[in-house]
């Protein structure tokens, strides 16, 4: 059926508040109602789904030892990506199709985090929420302590969310967390296809932008996980656009009722994740600010005509407009004051929004003061080892950072290495036309130009890679301010394509560099080795034989019941919190790395262990298990590339063996768990 698209044209009177009541003009607002089909959408979520199934056979074969074959991860995600990302830069699909197209973007990649991760929660991070996920749902109460990450239960909405799901579908956390991130990343990408089609008035620039979204280095994997920013973000996105709604509508009824809508979505993301919501708060301020600045500036220098300058085509810029040409009718000077106060109400109370900014400032402010105290204390050490990290490397007292390469060793292959480093440089090849295209047509709208300085913080976010305290803030940062990335090129790919002199091939090579990017995000944010899935269980005859890490912590909970405290290292003490429930004590947490890591026990030990009422002391040989994204598995040769391969030396995993006051619970053959009751006890080793 060939599509066709009904236009109705509807009249609203404006009527301009002056004494004398001029004769009214009008606002004509143009509403299209798509009667079409669904255009290649079908065809499109077909191939979409043979390259989910390549991702699914590749993650399969990882997953039960067979090989790694990364080649069928790629075509799979080429499959699913490129025809979409084909069909989203062509001027052909309705909106519609668009935004069907983006959804279904947005899930299919969801999909390639659920088959890597199938069985059970396996990320680092999930592990912590799922703890505070059972605890709500084992105490019926918020706010449950967690000794591996303290602050996490102070913003429990991702939980309590889980939490509610499953006790009212009577489905497991696990699956309950699924859906719930499910949803949540369809809430990003329907958000932000709108928010950018309400800046950018175009359902084309939309589109490409949550296409280029997606190839953000934290999409992939890290996005979705079962953590507190997975939802937080989303949320966070959804107020923008209801803030950019309400800024662009003079009806009061809507207005209301976006307001309302944005209040809550603000209230939502205040309690669900720290950082989501200093991004809010730190975007909707300065989205105020240059709303004021503007509106400032155009009323002391008189010229009405300027003050739309913000607006664009809006409903409200031609409603400023209007009084504009009231003005320049021949007004008396009263009037035109008058006029000119009436223009300044409506601009202040309509364009921006410092109200939504003062609520957001305030709920962060109060929730962390009332509720979330351990926020500064958690995020502090993190903020002052990054500074202090960089001036070391700028005074030359630290080396920087090897770029993909771990602490272990590890280099990533030179492909690897060419393409994330090329993708970099495409995007900021592409970025000066995406400006140039802001400057030309939305340098009136201050959120273009609030999207276009979080580019050029984007890039110079990228210069904090290379300290090695500090590469993981500017990891985290880039989801937030790759909005402006997304945006920016968009627009100049949208330009490039649409160009009359644009061949086939010109167009074949937009395609492949957007592809390049994709795959270079991909590249700079998740482990070579962990992109395919890892086993977790082996199957022998009818029986399943799991991992030591996670076998030891069944038996302890069976055997000792939950609620004891351990020190443990990374990996099996993020097993114990979320699949055994105890209180592990872990990592740089009080120090507890060196008590594992040392080679005799001292005394400052003893009194970390009375402090803390410490039970039992888990030793893994496995240097594998000092890493919290590669422990949990079972060892594979590959691993050998991931981490240091072997065993640590036996004076550090047999040091308890020499204390007559230390008994050994279990050993599983590389796991060791010792009751240090007694031991603690003692006043001195010596």
């Amino acid at each position: 059926m060939e599509n066709t698209d009904k236009i109705l044209e509807v009249e609203t009177p404006v009527i301009s508040q002056t004494p004398t009541r001029p004769a009214p003009f009008t606002i004509r607002t143009w509403i299209t109602i798509d009667t079409g089909n669904w255009g290649r959408l079908p065809i499109l979520c077909l191939i979409g789904a043979v390259g989910l199934a390549l991702v699914s056979i590749a993650d399969t074969l990882a997953r039960s030892g067979m090989g790694r074959y990364e080649l069928l991860f790629w075509l799979g995600l080429s499959l699913l990506v490129g025809p979409i990302g084909g069909r989203l830069a062509s001027r052909a699909p309705t909106r519609r199709e668009r935004i069907g197209l983006v959804m279904v973007l947005g899930l299919g990649l969801y999909l390639v985090k659920i088959m890597h991760s199938p069985q059970a929660f396996t990320f680092s991070d999930e592990l912590i929420h799922y703890f505070n996920g059972n605890r709500i749902l084992e105490t019926g109460r918020l706010f449950s302590p967690n000794p591996i990450l303290p602050v996490t239960p102070s913003y429990p909405g991702l939980e309590t969310v889980t939490a509610s799901l499953s006790s009212l579908s009577g489905l497991n956390l696990f699956d309950s967390g699924i859906i719930v991130l499910g949803v949540a990343r369809l809430v990003t990408m329907l958000a932000l296809f709108l928010f950018v089609e309400q800046i950018s008035r175009s359902a084309h620039v939309a589109g490409m932008a949550a296409l280029l979204y997606t190839a953000h280095a934290n999409f992939l994997f890290w996005s979705v996980q079962y953590s507190y920013e997975s939802l937080a973000l989303p949320l966070a996105i959804f107020v923008l656009y209801l803030a950019a709604r309400r800024a662009d509508t003079t009806l009061r009824s809507q207005r209301v009722a976006l307001t309302l809508a944005a209040l809550i979505g603000i209230e939502a993301v205040v309690i669900t994740h720290h950082l989501t919501s200093y991004f809010l708060v730190v975007f909707l301020i300065c989205w105020a600010l240059i709303v004021r600045f503007r509106i400032h500036v155009a009323m002391k220098a008189g010229a009405l005509g300027v003050v739309s300058w913000y607006a664009g085509e809006t409903a409200l810029g031609q409603l400023v407009r209007g009084y504009g040409q009231r003005l320049r009718s021949g007004a008396q000077a009263a009037r035109a004051r008058g006029l000119k106060a009436n223009v300044k109400t409506a601009l202040e109370n309509r364009g921006g929004p410092g109200d939504l900014a003062l609520m957001a400032l305030g709920s962060a402010l109060l929730w962390q003061i009332l509720i979330a105290s351990a926020t500064s204390s958690y995020l502090a050490p993190v903020l002052s080892r990054a500074f202090t990290s960089i001036i070391q490397i700028i005074i030359g007292e630290s080396t920087a950072r090897e770029l993909f390469q771990s602490e272990a060793g590890y280099t990533a292959p030179i492909l690897e290495r060419l393409i994330a480093f090329g993708s970099v440089l495409l995007l900021a090849l592409g970025v000066p036309f995406g400006l140039r295209k802001i400057w030309q047509q939305y340098r009136h709208h201050p959120v273009a130009t609030l999207l276009a300085g979080a580019t050029l913080l984007y890039f110079a976010m990228l210069a904090l890679r290379f300290s090695p305290a500090a590469w993981e803030t500017g990891n985290r940062a880039s989801e937030f301010v790759f909005l402006g990335v997304a945006f920016v090129l968009a627009l100049a790919l949208i330009e490039w394509w649409n160009s009359p002199n644009m061949t086939r091939i010109g167009q074949v090579l937009i395609m492949a560099s957007i592809a390049l990017i994709f795959m270079g995000g991909i590249i700079a944010g998740w482990p070579p080795l962990l992109r395919l899935s890892r086993p977790l269980q082996v199957k022998v005859d009818q029986l399943k034989i799991e991992p030591q890490g996670m076998a030891t912590t069944r038996w302890l909970r069976s055997v000792l019941g939950p609620d004891h405290t351990l020190i443990a290292d990374e990996s099996n003490g993020r097993l114990l919190l979320a699949y055994g429930g105890q209180n592990p004590l872990v990592g740089r947490n009080l120090n507890v790395n060196e008590v594992i890591g040392a080679e005799l026990i001292e005394d400052w030990h003893l009194e970390l262990m009375r402090e803390q009422q410490v039970e039992y002391v888990l030793v893994d040989r496995r240097r594998v298990s000092w890493n919290n994204m590669a422990g949990y598995y079972f060892d594979e040769p590959e691993s050998e590339a991931l981490v240091p391969k072997g065993l640590f030396a036996p004076e550090i995993y047999e040091k308890f063996d020499s204390r007559p006051e230390v008994g050994r619970l279990l050993d599983s053959g590389n796991i060791v768990i010792y009751d240090v009751r007694t031991l603690r006890n003692v006043t001195s080793v010596k």
